[in-house]
Parts: C-alpha cells; sequence; structure tokens
C-alpha cells in the first residue's frame, strides 16, 4: 500500500464526512490558535471552501511542516486577543518567516497594499466595502456597487475623523 502524504492526511475527512481535524491531543483544540491553524488549512487546501480561489487556489501554499499543529503552534506560539493570523507578504504562502499575529488594523492595511484597492476598501464577492477605524474600532461605512464610491466614502469618513481629532 502506497503511503499517504501530509497534504493528503490533512485533508482525510472523517466519518461525518469534516475535514481532518489533526492530532488534538495537544489541549489546544478550543483555543484561538487552532482555530486560525485549522482555517489556514481549510482556505488553502479545501476545494469547495468559499475562500478556496483566493487562497489555494490562487497558489498560496502552506508549508510542510504547518500541516502538523504541533509545529504550527511552537513556531507561532499562542494568538493574542484582537489578533489573527497574517502573511506580511500575501503573494507568498503559510510559513514562518512570512507570517505573524497581527491585529485587524494591521491586517487591513496589509491586505490593501496588496490587493489593488484604495485604503479603506475591500472586495466582497461583486461589491466593495468602504471601512474605517475610528477610536480602535471597525466601523463599516457600507456596502457599494463600485470602487470609486466605496473609496470617497472612506476618503470623506477619514477627513471627518482627522478633523474631529485635531
Amino acid at each position: 500500500m502506497k503511503r499517504k502524504t501530509a497534504v493528503q492526511i490533512a485533508l482525510e475527512p472523517n466519518k461525518r464526512g469534516v475535514i481532518n481535524k489533526g492530532n488534538t491531543q495537544h489541549g489546544q483544540r478550543h483555543t484561538r490558535t487552532y482555530t486560525s491553524w485549522r482555517h489556514m488549512k481549510i482556505r488553502c487546501l479545501v476545494k469547495t471552501n468559499h475562500d478556496y480561489p483566493k487562497y489555494g487556489g490562487s497558489g498560496i501554499k502552506i508549508c510542510e511542516e504547518w500541516l502538523d499543529f504541533n509545529n504550527f503552534y511552537k513556531d507561532m506560539g499562542d494568538r493574542p486577543e484582537g489578533t489573527t493570523l497574517d502573511r506580511i507578504d500575501n503573494a507568498k504562502g503559510y510559513f514562518k518567516e512570512n507570517c505573524r499575529w497581527a491585529s485587524y488594523r494591521v491586517q487591513t492595511t496589509n491586505r490593501g497594499k496588496t490587493s489593488g484597492l484604495p485604503p479603506g476598501v475591500t472586495r466582497t464577492k461583486d461589491k466593495y466595502q468602504a471601512r474605517i477605524f475610528i477610536n480602535k474600532k471597525l466601523v463599516h461605512l457600507g456596502t457599494f456597487p463600485t470602487v470609486n464610491e466605496a473609496a470617497i466614502t472612506y476618503w470623506i469618513a477619514k477627513q471627518i475623523d482627522e478633523h474631529h481629532a485635531a
């Protein structure tokens, strides 16, 4: 019998058809760190996941070592509150030197640099969202049919926020 690769094992569904959650002997299964690791795997490895086209489908890979939670945890440690897993260079995959725990604010800034979208604008399926941080809280400004409308809304909100802060 041919030996399975780590990727094949990671994608193997259990009896209920759910993706293999890996070895949970580490006692971390219900932690933020484990949840981030599992979601990373799903985005990159599960072709039926709605985020797969932006991750695994566009060539974003997970280093072989990180397919095992214990190795991921050894490199990344506990996920601090208020952070999520962030790739420093969004054109590259998930590996120790390219990942960090980052606040939502840092991630939003990082995403804008590589997405080709203006600051404060993110894309959803066929629309654009404008968002801004005010008093350390992410504020949703609205969803718009065009990138220009979202960018203008963000720019106006930023001018108002800067005016009030002065």
